[in-house]
């Protein structure tokens, strides 16, 4: 629980963060919030998932974890478009295509902790360990790795983390946000394909 409390502190103030370095077009320091927001989804993530294994938590617990930390990088992502973006952060910077993927991220948050519950609903019930819906976790959090996996080598590829070179490509923080959330959901996801052992 204090590992969720300290993601959310953290969360709260990347996003300030992102915002002001978004404002001040500090693209590098940006990119580094960003990376380091990733790292510390992925290092809680890593922290409770050992400590539910050392204390002998069931599959659906451990998976009901993951999908906590999946719904939290996807809540980080929607509400630093939002605070960048947004209407009322029309002066911090300006893309018309950000609603699009805010909508996006919102949708996946609320799937993710909607997923999270009837988890921990089932672990709550002590249910098997092959149920349908902890095997539909292990298949999503294989799917979600090669999908950002997938997603980081598309926005090298595309050049899409360099944007910031060019003024007039404004997608930069979102970009950056794009990779490194990807990245912490590769991780997150990893984590639980170790973890959530059949």
């Amino acid at each position: 629980m204090i590992s969720f409390i300290v993601a959310i502190l953290a969360m709260i103030m990347a996003t300030a963060g992102a915002v002001i370095t978004a404002g001040a077009k500090m693209h590098l320091s940006h990119m580094a919030l960003s990376a380091i927001m990733a790292l510390v989804f992925a290092s809680l993530s890593y922290r409770e998932n050992s400590k539910a294994a050392a204390t002998g938590e069931n599959t659906a617990y451990v998976g009901a974890l993951n999908a906590r930390y999946m719904g939290l990088v996807w809540t980080w992502g929607a509400l630093v478009l939002f605070a960048t973006y947004g209407p009322v952060a029309s002066s911090v910077l300006q893309w018309k295509e950000w609603w699009q993927f805010l909508g996006a991220s919102a949708a996946f948050a609320i799937l993710c902790f909607v997923f999270s519950a009837l988890l921990h609903k089932e672990s709550d019930a002590a249910s098997g360990s092959d149920s349908k819906l902890l095997n539909g976790s292990r298949l999503l959090a294989k799917l979600q790795l090669g999908g950002m996996i997938v997603a980081m080598l598309g926005l090298l590829i595309d050049g899409k983390m360099v944007r910031y070179l060019t003024p007039r490509y404004t997608d930069w923080a979102a970009n950056n946000v794009f990779f490194f959330g990807a990245m912490a959901l590769a991780i997150i996801s990893d984590i639980a394909i170790r973890f959530e052992k059949e």
